[in-house]
């Protein structure tokens, strides 16, 4: 699904490789989106996304919850960087990213591309397969739930809505 310059709000989005992929200033808000797709029978080359933005100004990322697949559950549940375009003032806030991608969040700089004002606030993040954010690009990490399943308790309002969706990362 593909946003430029709009709102996308409560919708239930499973079955695809990449969930929602953002262009310039859009809001992508309270949506859940889960059992991504892939076409490939090689695990190791799958990349899932919740969504992905790679350019652009102004875009945010509300209260949605996104489950990767397990295992080998792709990239990112929020792929943010600039290999499209210089990038800025995008936010992701409260937030749950459960599974097991390479990590919950990116925040990369790539292809000489600058960005500035990328904030990750107040997201629930269980650990992906090689940590919590891959931050290249200096994205804000401040006030985010972070746990890694079977290591440390799951925090409680992930449980009270693990146990109501049976959606369990």
């Amino acid at each position: 699904i593909a946003i430029q310059g709009g709102t996308m709000r409560r919708c239930n989005i499973h079955g695809m490789v990449i969930a929602v992929k953002v262009w310039e200033t859009s809001n992508v808000d309270d949506n859940f989106i889960h059992d991504l797709a892939d076409t490939s029978s090689n695990p190791d080359a799958r990349h899932f996304d919740g969504w992905a933005c790679h350019g652009g100004s102004g875009s945010r990322f509300r209260r949605n919850a996104v489950v990767m697949p397990n295992p080998n559950g792709g990239t990112a549940a929020s792929f943010i960087s600039t290999q499209e375009g210089n990038l800025s003032d995008t936010q992701v806030l409260n937030n749950l990213f459960m599974g097991m991608a390479s990590y919950p969040a990116y925040a990369a700089d790539d292809n000489a591309n600058t960005m500035s004002g990328v904030v990750y606030d107040g997201n629930y993040m269980q650990r992906g397969i090689y940590g919590y954010i891959l931050n290249s690009g200096g994205a804000q990490d401040t006030n985010n739930v972070k746990w890694q399943k079977g290591v440390d308790a799951t925090p409680a309002p992930v449980q009270a809505w693990s146990a109501v969706t049976g959606q369990n990362g």
